[in-house]
């Protein structure tokens, strides 16, 4: 799962030429307008699941081979999709290697500021909502599907702000269902798709894999399924990765569940519950072994992120 930028809808546009992103003039980045490829799109998307990416949004040695791989194209076509996320200004890049680089996510030390200075919040997205973006090879399904996602996401925010607001926080309430005028879908999508088209969209296999959707009087109505319902998939990860870390604590000789619970779970969604199990013998090995008192989940950290190479995905 990661925490990838959202773009407000009202900031979303798409053409004929691509997507457009349009920042306000209160942004570091000023009044910028780019337009982004069906992959370059995925790739931006993509590099923000690297389990190695740290606070500046920096990620050392990144792998286009496997990158291409995973976006079910070649090499080239990577390298030439990161060259363009590099003109707008979304990355920089550092070659280390052959298709190995260093990559710095430019607007990713501003994702957690408030939007008066400039922040524009984060999205929360599972590898399952992920793999189904890449499956999506028309241009158009793909575009109304992060439409459908990003709309999706403001109304649960704005149901959030209305249980704060109404002291109903702990209160399990779903997400009234979502409707966006069909016109509201063309005004961001190149000109010469039609009513029709979008209703075509809809019947797609992967949109209603994702989404309970119906177009009445030109008004679509919908709800993300269960599935990739982030809050859900969320509990239910965290529940599964816990009963593992609870069954490791009870015989191990320097962790404790008392301190270092919550840290382990918290690293496990960062880096994949097998990693941290693959290296909590490690890390206890090395603290037993060297008599030395240290921030136990800290060292593990470490221990990781020295010793795990893959870029395989938490969650």
């Amino acid at each position: 799962m990661i925490n990838f930028k959202k773009y407000a809808w009202s900031d979303v546009e798409f053409t004929d030429e691509g997507m457009t992103i349009k920042s306000n003039k209160n942004t570091q980045f000023g009044k910028t307008s780019c337009r982004l490829s069906r992959l370059s799109l995925l790739l931006f998307i993509s590099l923000h699941f690297n389990i190695d990416i740290d606070s500046r949004g920096i990620i050392k040695n990144v792998d286009f081979q496997e990158l291409a791989e995973k976006l079910n194209c070649n090499v080239k076509s990577i390298v030439n999709c990161s060259d363009s996320l590099v003109k707008y200004g979304f990355i920089w890049l550092s070659r280390v290697s052959t298709y190995k680089y260093s990559v710095k996510i430019v607007p990713y030390e501003t994702y957690h500021l408030k939007a008066r200075d400039g922040g524009k919040g984060y999205l929360n997205m599972s590898n399952e909502i992920l793999d189904n973006l890449i499956s999506i090879k028309d241009v158009n399904n793909l575009r109304s599907t992060i439409l459908m996602i990003l709309q999706q996401d403001e109304a649960k925010i704005k149901e959030t702000k209305i249980q704060k607001e109404t002291s109903a926080i702990n209160e399990q309430h779903k997400v009234e269902q979502c409707k966006i005028l069909l016109r509201s879908i063309k005004q961001r999508l190149p000109k010469h798709i039609t009513n029709q088209r979008i209703q075509n969209v809809i019947k797609q296999d992967k949109l209603k894999e994702m989404f309970a959707a119906e177009i009445i009087d030109n008004v679509l109505y919908f709800n993300i399924n269960d599935k990739y319902d982030i809050d859900n998939y969320k509990q239910s990860i965290k529940d599964q990765y816990l009963t593992k870390i609870k069954a490791y604590l009870v015989n191990s000789q320097i962790f404790t569940e008392s301190i270092d619970e919550e840290n382990l779970l918290q690293m496990s969604i960062q880096y994949g519950i097998d990693v941290v199990l693959k290296y909590l013998p490690i890390a206890e090995r090395l603290i037993l072994d060297n008599e030395c008192t240290v921030n136990c989940c800290g060292l593990l950290r470490n221990v990781i992120r020295q010793r795990e190479t893959t870029y395989s995905l938490a969650i």
